[in-house]
């Protein structure tokens, strides 16, 4: 290995260290061929939080009558997900991002907090605001 290939050697290890640069490396037939791939800066873009549950398409507030409500939805980001959580409950995700789980909902006014953080420490929160007035509240109005 002559001093250009050390140098550059060193110069790629160090990159690869400091975490700016990916390496991809694939063996061909007749020679080794590595890939570096540098990233100009890490992700800061948060996570996407898309409710499809329940329906929010007028306002993030809703009305039940009923003591329990399902949400459901999805979770995007370009990196990994570290964790997704509603009120503190870490949320099982499938392959795709999407989740699905049941709340319940005390008399009144409810707040969901929905949190996702990826990889790089990246936030992103959603509140949904659920009003569950029980059969009972309904007749006293």
């Amino acid at each position: 290995m002559n001093q250009t290939s050390k140098h550059m050697l060193r110069f790629i290890t160090m990159l690869l260290l400091l975490g700016v640069a990916q390496a991809v490396c694939s063996q061909e037939a007749r020679s080794n061929k590595v890939e570096i791939l540098v990233n100009n800066r890490p992700d800061t873009l948060p996570p996407v939080i898309l409710v499809e549950q329940p329906d929010l398409t007028d306002s993030d507030h809703v009305v039940t009558h009923h003591p329990e409500i399902r949400v459901s939805g999805k979770v995007e980001d370009k990196s990994s997900l570290r964790f997704v959580a509603i009120n503190s409950m870490k949320l099982i995700l499938d392959n795709s991002g999407g989740f699905s789980t049941t709340v319940k909902l005390y008399p009144g006014r409810n707040e969901l907090r929905m949190v996702a953080c990826d990889l790089f420490s990246n936030l992103q929160e959603k509140f949904l605001y659920i009003e569950y007035r029980s059969a009972a509240d309904t007749l006293v109005e």
